[in-house]
């Protein structure tokens, strides 16, 4: 590991003076837009919420131009996918109508607590967006993954707190339509209680014998692994999956078939948090990002390297795409890492 000379945004993160250190093979990139990234029309495009920017790659530079939602003021916490014709997909909560208060006395959030998720189409590769469409009410707190899949079929993960259990649950939205209608799976129930516990923050990716794979945050220090075989439209199968904090994770399919998973590890004397969080005390520990290299069906953890740590910073809330093959994207929405790997340089 190396120090490297980086500017880390602390906005929605522990504030640390810690130096940032980076593995062999990982650069910082200055110029990377936060994510999440798709392939569109022969490039890449990313959204920036920060700065309110849709941002698209091309001849090796970053071009950005005002991202405009008819008023609406997306989260940072959001998803991006792009339809097999070509339309591009924005799911996102929108700040106007986002509140949440936490009754301590009851252990339960207010009933006026509320963040709905929207949808808004894009046909002109970002350039216009259609008047946002809320495809769930109440509060869902987070959304962070689409997927399209080989039919054209796309599914959104999704999560909605229950207001007497006091827990998420994970569920998918799922549209044939180019995302012009959506319709909510079943609901994944993790148990727990608490204002971050239960099925929470998943990451969708499809897998190359047609089911689709879930990959859920718990407090229980592994992920819980779901997986659909119609298409998003239910979930049946479920498992324990890879140790992990309580923190998302980010998988992606690489060019070489190999998936790689971005996540936080349980961590050593690592700090946990229970109470109002959580029934259960579970593993925060976010200063260090794993990247793993997986087998062609995600069933296990072939490699697996440390690409960056900041002592006391949360590294969490990952983002990827491959460029080019052999080569990463990846950045964070907590702490805003920016980096550029390269897969070879990493695992030699």
């Amino acid at each position: 590991m190396r120090i490297v000379e980086a500017e880390l945004d602390f906005s929605l993160a522990p504030k640390t003076e810690a130096p940032l250190e980076v593995a062999d093979g990982v650069a910082w990139a200055t110029d990377l837009p936060s994510g999440p990234f798709v392939r569109h029309d022969g490039g890449w495009l990313a959204v920036d919420t920060r700065a309110m920017t849709v941002c698209r790659h091309e001849n090796g530079r970053w071009h950005r131009r005002p991202l405009a939602l008819h008023g609406a003021q997306p989260h940072a916490d959001l998803a991006l996918g792009v339809s097999r014709t070509g339309t591009l997909l924005l799911a996102f909560m929108d700040e106007r109508h986002s509140h949440f208060r936490w009754l301590r006395h009851l252990r339960r959030a207010s009933r006026n607590s509320r963040s709905p998720i929207f949808v808004s189409r894009s046909e002109d590769g970002g350039r216009s967006w259609s008047e946002p469409v809320m495809i769930q009410d109440g509060y869902s707190g987070a959304v962070r993954s689409m997927a399209t899949l080989p039919d054209g079929r796309l599914v959104l993960a999704a999560q909605y707190l229950l207001p007497e259990q006091a827990r998420y649950v994970s569920l998918t939205y799922f549209s044939d339509d180019d995302g012009r209608s959506w319709q909510a799976s079943n609901w994944l129930d993790a148990g727990g209680r608490g204002h971050h516990d239960g099925a929470i923050e998943g990451h969708l990716l499809p897998l190359d014998d047609d089911r689709l794979w879930y990959l859920v945050r718990t407090n229980l220090d592994r992920f819980w692994h779901a997986y659909s075989s119609d298409g998003g439209q239910t979930w049946l199968e479920t498992r324990p999956g890879f140790a992990a904090s309580s923190s998302p994770g980010a998988l992606l399919r690489l060019s070489d078939g190999r998936i790689a998973l971005a996540y936080n590890p349980v961590g050593e004397h690592s700090p946990r948090r229970a109470g109002d969080f959580s029934e259960r005390a579970a593993s925060w520990y976010r200063e260090a990002l794993h990247l793993a290299l997986l087998d062609e069906k995600g069933t296990r953890i072939v490699e697996e390297r440390v690409v960056a740590r900041c002592k006391g910073a949360w590294l969490s809330y990952p983002h990827m795409a491959e460029p080019q093959p052999g080569r990463l994207w990846l950045t964070t929405l907590q702490s805003g890492l920016r980096l550029e790997i390269n897969v070879e340089d990493l695992f030699s």
